[in-house]
């Protein structure tokens, strides 16, 4: 008879009752069954019509049943055996009540204590028995594949013995690891082992470049002042530069291997491996990416320091440098899944109190915590964990293309969150100062159109260094970097950018550093750059300055065009080093260049990284323009105009980068040379390229493109050789047609940024379906992605479409808007899209399309709306037209007789008083500037097919 439910293999519904000892109890029996399980020396043993009964105090084995079954029962003074066939096993044990306790055990506790076993074998990152043993944890029996795979190896060869330091923090073992394959999200492909050798304690630090070690070594040593000595493998990071000469000043003996003997540092090496076994071994169970390898190693190195080390006398790292024992309560399985308390403050009564997140390492503090819905790592102390088997992390990441910028996470009682590009290295547990974090509150960093520079990021395709990577390279192409460098230096010589001073006592100097690239014609490129961001409001005022916008530069080269203008394009080299400083700023002297006097540079001239930099370049060039005859417009900062004998001479500019146009070639020549004298210029070359945009004039028509834009966009997403598409998005689709379906986790922003900046540049026939799909950038699911793709995929097939301008008269020209809105075409929040293009002289010179912020109640109301802030757009373009050519004729067309009707009728209608003051706006627009609004069909709509 049995009253654990749980044992029986196979139980059936049985009815009957048991009289006890006492008569009043009568027990009730609900079941009958089969028991199997395990009696000493593991003989197996099946217990056949065992009575379930609920309510038994105990479990009961019949000895009459024993015996029926064809055994013997033996009974001994202290033991039971079970005998058949001559042969004898032990059954039982007599305790001192006088009852016989039977050895027998169900397979369901034998299941139970070997998930218990394994348990503690995966929290301890797979670490061997005897390891587990020491410490009193329970050992496993049976095979684990999972340290099969990640820990296989050749025969070990022996070792003779050698003396080991007696006091903590004296020797250092150290190796480098790598490069693996794949980078972590934030780009790391090394790691570096910081290992005692009198207690084994080993440190990691994660590394993107091999010359990262240095400062790694350096900041390791200034925090543990009592390193004598480095044993180390004959690296150049240990043997040559910069440490090297830090070691020598500190008094630290290197003491490096032979070449290619990598067992005379076996301390390292082997810690090595132990690392990345244990790492291989819990990304392979998690189901995790490998590109999570960093965190696993991290982990390992916590986990080893808290296992007994043979090479110790089975002491653990942990005990030999803190002197006591290592709390193992907190270990948990790596990849598990976790729930952490959201905080009061970050939910609503209603909301569920914890979210699912994944285990991914320890921290001083609390657990590492990945979330995987937006990729952030969180440090908490309240979480529960499900540490079952099965794991079913499905992280689906893109990597980026670029490298991921470290942010630190802030230092927090109870939680703190860092991007997942930034994980942090473990640092020794008894480390007393805490450096200063950047804040870890979430920034949404807004899609910036093109105006605002987001083309400059996606246009630079260049191989970017670092300046200690420079001695790594060959010699050829160290002498190439140093070319480079002197160059720049040279620059800033000639412009007379700085003076060495002193630095006084009530000033602080920023810092500099290089910035190299080897460009795509196979120009080697150094920057030296300040480091504007340390500027804190005192030694800087003003700082905007403006660039020229799409519009009115495609509507300048119409006006170039019409002039018959010789186009040329300029290249100004050091620009910010051209602008006058009138604040005082130091900076450390450049790296590589820096004299040892510990004198700083004042700067006389602006600086690339200052934040007034751009401010102050812009003031130069425009006093040195107007001294040459050069009239600045008023409605655009950015465009010159110098008129001589009838004959007109263009310029825009945007930063650094020069357009200059004129019919008078002679003329032109003047203000180039002049140009040249007053700035260091590239040479002057007709215009066929200018901002990423490629130009090309004939005698009757200009043509624009960004085909080979489009090329670099679909190598980067792996497309280059996809099947074209014939239109970029379904017919009426919106955002709500692509809000459903799992989130997706990847470079969804940095694409629809791309395409925002095409759509807005160079392709209208794109900005419809790059708008909808960039509402959903906060939330972005497959479904999405996938239309992102189909949008490359109509690329694909229309790389080489051009907008075509033709002449036309400019004195006679019209300003025509064509205006369109939908009602309310998402499902979701019902609010409309606006889409608007206006054209000079029929050629388009600015397309938009955007959500409406407010709902509007009829398609009249969506029409008065998209009116307003197509007609604003109107009145800019009129300005910068104006004062270069006459314009004739400001004409608004509309598809929606009501629209046109309220805006014609001086009445006010009472369904419209909400949005009284838009709809008296386009009236006192039309009114004084006799703006003609006219009706037009939906077929003749130009804008329509920016509403879908």
């Amino acid at each position: 008879m049995c009253s654990r439910k749980e044992w029986f293999s196979s139980l059936e519904p049985a009815s009957g009752i048991i009289k006890c000892a006492s008569k009043s109890v009568v027990l009730q029996v609900e079941g009958i069954g089969i028991i199997r399980g395990e009696i000493s020396n593991n003989v197996n043993l099946n217990l056949k019509d065992v009575l379930y009964v609920p309510n038994l105090s105990g479990q009961l084995l019949s000895v009459q049943k024993i015996e029926a079954a064809g055994f013997c029962a033996i009974f001994k003074k202290e033991e039971v055996f079970r005998e058949k066939e001559n042969k004898c096993l032990l059954f039982g044990h007599r305790k001192n009540c006088g009852q016989y306790i039977s050895d027998f055990i169900p397979h369901y506790e034998i299941a139970l204590k070997s998930d218990i076993d394994d348990l503690w074998h995966r929290r301890c990152g797979h670490s061997c028995n005897q390891s587990l043993k020491q410490l009193g944890l329970p050992t496993i029996s049976s095979f684990c594949e999972v340290c099969t795979c990640a820990k296989q190896c050749a025969t070990p060869v022996g070792k003779g013995p050698r003396r080991r330091e007696t006091v903590p923090m004296v020797m250092i073992h150290t190796d480098i690891c790598g490069p693996i394959v794949p980078k972590t999200f934030a780009c790391e492909q090394y790691f570096i082992t910081l290992i005692d050798d009198y207690s084994r304690f080993t440190e990691v630090r994660l590394l993107k470049r091999k010359s990262d070690a240095t400062s790694e070594l350096k900041n390791f040593c200034q925090l543990n002042p009592s390193v004598k000595k480095i044993r180390c493998d004959n690296g150049k990071e240990y043997v040559d530069g910069e440490f090297l000469k830090f070691a020598n000043e500190a008094g630290i003996n290197i003491d490096p291997s032979p070449p290619y003997t990598p067992c005379l540092n076996g301390v390292a090496e082997r810690a090595n491996r132990s690392l990345l076994e244990k790492g291989r071994a819990m990304i392979f169970e998690s189901n995790l990416p490998k590109n999570f390898w960093g965190f696993a190693v991290l982990t390992a190195a916590y986990i080893n320091n808290r296992m007994p080390n043979t090479s110790i006398d089975g002491h653990t790292p942990y005990y030999l440098k803190y002197n006591t024992n290592a709390d193992l309560k907190n270990l948990r399985v790596f990849g598990c899944d976790a729930y952490t308390l959201i905080p009061n403050s970050q939910r609503k009564k209603l909301d569920d109190k914890c979210k699912k997140m994944i285990f991914i390492g320890y921290s001083s503090i609390g657990y590492r915590l990945l979330d995987p819905t937006n990729k952030r790592i969180t440090i908490s102390k309240n979480v529960k964990f499900n540490e079952e088997k099965k794991s079913s992390n499905d992280f689906n990441y893109v990597s980026p293309n670029i490298d991921g910028s470290e942010l630190d996470a802030e230092n927090q009682s109870e939680e703190s969150e860092t991007d997942i590009f930034a994980p942090s290295t473990e640092q020794s547990e008894d480390t007393s100062e805490e450096s200063v974090r950047k804040s870890s509150k979430e920034k949404k960093h807004p899609i910036r159109f093109p105006e605002s520079g987001i083309y400059q990021a996606m246009l630079s395709q260049e191989e970017t260094l670092k300046f200690d990577d420079i001695s790594t390279l060959p010699h050829s192409e160290q002498q190439n970097w140093k070319a480079a460098f002197d160059e720049e230096m040279e620059s800033m010589k000639e412009n007379d950018v700085w003076d060495l001073e002193e630095l006084p006592m009530d000033r602080k100097a920023i810092s500099c550093r290089w910035v190299l690239r080897k460009k795509r014609n196979g120009k080697y490129k150094a920057r030296l750059v300040a480091r504007g961001f340390m500027q804190k409001g005192v030694d800087y005022f003003e700082t905007f300055s403006p660039v020229i916008s799409m519009p009115a530069l495609r509507l300048l080269l119409i006006i170039m065009l019409n002039e018959n203008s010789n186009v040329l394009v300029l290249d100004v080299k050091t620009t910010f080093l051209n602008g006058e400083l009138n604040e005082t700023i130091y900076m450390d002297q450049p790296k590589g260049y820096d004299d040892n006097t510990g004198r700083k540079c004042k700067l006389k001239k602006s600086l690339y990284g200052l934040k007034q930099a751009p401010r102050q370049w812009y003031q130069k060039f425009l006093n040195f323009v107007n001294k040459l005859g050069f009239k600045q417009l008023n409605s655009e900062s950015c465009i010159f105009i110098r008129q001589v004998n009838s004959k007109k001479i263009f310029m825009a500019l945007y930063v650094d980068d020069l357009l200059l146009g004129g019919s008078d070639v002679q003329e032109i020549n003047v203000i180039v040379d002049m140009l040249s004298k007053e700035f260091k210029m590239s040479k002057s070359k007709k215009a066929s390229e200018f901002l990423g945009i490629r130009i090309e004039f004939t005698s009757d028509n200009l043509f624009l493109d960004q085909e080979s834009y489009i090329l670099r966009l679909l190598k980067k997403c792996k497309m280059l050789d996809c099947n074209p598409s014939s239109i970029p998005i379904e017919t009426k689709a919106t955002a709500a047609t692509f809000e459903k379906g799992n989130h997706f986790n990847g470079p969804y922003r940095e694409l629809v940024g791309s395409l925002l900046y095409l759509a807005y540049v160079s392709r209208p026939d794109i900005l419809f379906a790059v708008n909808c799909l960039s509402q959903l950038q906060e939330h972005p699911t497959d479904a999405a992605w996938c239309a992102l793709k189909k949008i490359l995929i109509y690329l694909k097939g229309t790389a080489k479409i051009k907008i075509n301008y033709k002449k036309c008269n400019l004195y006679d020209s019209d300003l025509s808007l064509y205006v369109d809105a939908d009602w309310g075409s998402n499902l979701n929040d019902r609010q409309s899209v606006s889409g608007y293009l206006i054209m000079f002289c029929n050629n388009s010179i600015l397309w938009c399309v955007n959500k409406q912020k407010c709902i509007a109640l009829s398609s009249t109301e969506a029409e008065i709306i998209a009116s307003s802030k197509g007609v604003q757009d109107l009145l800019w373009i009129k300005g910068i037209a104006s004062e270069i050519v006459c314009v004739k004729n400001l004409i608004v067309y509309e598809d929606n007789q009501s629209c046109v009707k309220c805006i014609a009728n001086e009445n006010n209608f009472g369904r419209m008083k909400h949005i009284d003051i838009k709809l008296k706006f386009i009236r006192d627009i039309v009114s004084r500037n006799k703006i003609k609004i006219e009706y037009i069909s939906t077929e003749n709509q130009i804008a329509d097919k920016s509403t879908a």
